[in-house]
C-alpha cells in the first residue's frame, strides 16, 4: 500500500527485490556464497560472510499541487546502506581483495539502478549520489571491508 508521507517504503521493497533478482549476487564469481540482502539493520551474529544492509533515510518534501484533485507533494530522499564483506588471514592481497569485493557488489547495485532509475516505477530517478569505504581487522573474521553508500532519489508522493 502506497504511504501518503513518502514513497520509501515501496522504493526499499522494490530495491531489495532487485538486488535479489541479481545473478552475481545470488550466485557470486568464485564460489563464493551468495550476499546477504536485507531491508534493515542486522544483529551482528546473524550478518553473513557478504551483505548488503538497507539503512535509514531522510528526506525533503516540497509541496506540488493543492487543489481539487488533491495535494501533491515532490520528495527528494537519501537511502543509506551498507555493503559489508570479509576475508580470512591479513596483508596486502587480503586488503586488497575485500576493498575491491564490497566495490564490485556496490557495482551490481549502480548497475540495477543504472538499467532502471526508478526501480520499478516507485520513483523518478535513483542514483549512487555518496559512498565511503570503512576497512579494519577482526578477531573473529580476519579482514573487513564496509562500504556506505547513499542513493538519492526523487518522487511525486
Amino acid at each position: 500500500m502506497a504511504s501518503l508521507v513518502s514513497q520509501l517504503p515501496l522504493f526499499r521493497a522494490a530495491l531489495v527485490a532487485a538486488l535479489g533478482a541479481r545473478a552475481n549476487l545470488l550466485t557470486p564469481p568464485g564460489g563464493l556464497p551468495p550476499v546477504q540482502i536485507s531491508s534493515g539493520s542486522l544483529a551482528p551474529d546473524d550478518v553473513a560472510a557478504e551483505s548488503i544492509m538497507l539503512l535509514g533515510a531522510r528526506a525533503d518534501e516540497d509541496w506540488a499541487t493543492i487543489g481539487p484533485a488533491g495535494r501533491r507533494h515532490d520528495e527528494t530522499a537519501e537511502q543509506q546502506l551498507t555493503i559489508f564483506t570479509t576475508r580470512p588471514g591479513g596483508g596486502e592481497t587480503v586488503i586488497v581483495t575485500a576493498a575491491a569485493r564490497v566495490f564490485a557488489i556496490a557495482d551490481e547495485i549502480a548497475d540495477t539502478l543504472n538499467t532502471d532509475p526508478t526501480v520499478t516505477a516507485t520513483v523518478r530517478n535513483a542514483h549512487v549520489s555518496r559512498w565511503e569505504l570503512h576497512e579494519g581487522v577482526a578477531a573473529e573474521v580476519g579482514r573487513w571491508a564496509e562500504l556506505k553508500l547513499t542513493i538519492a532519489y526523487g518522487a511525486r508522493v
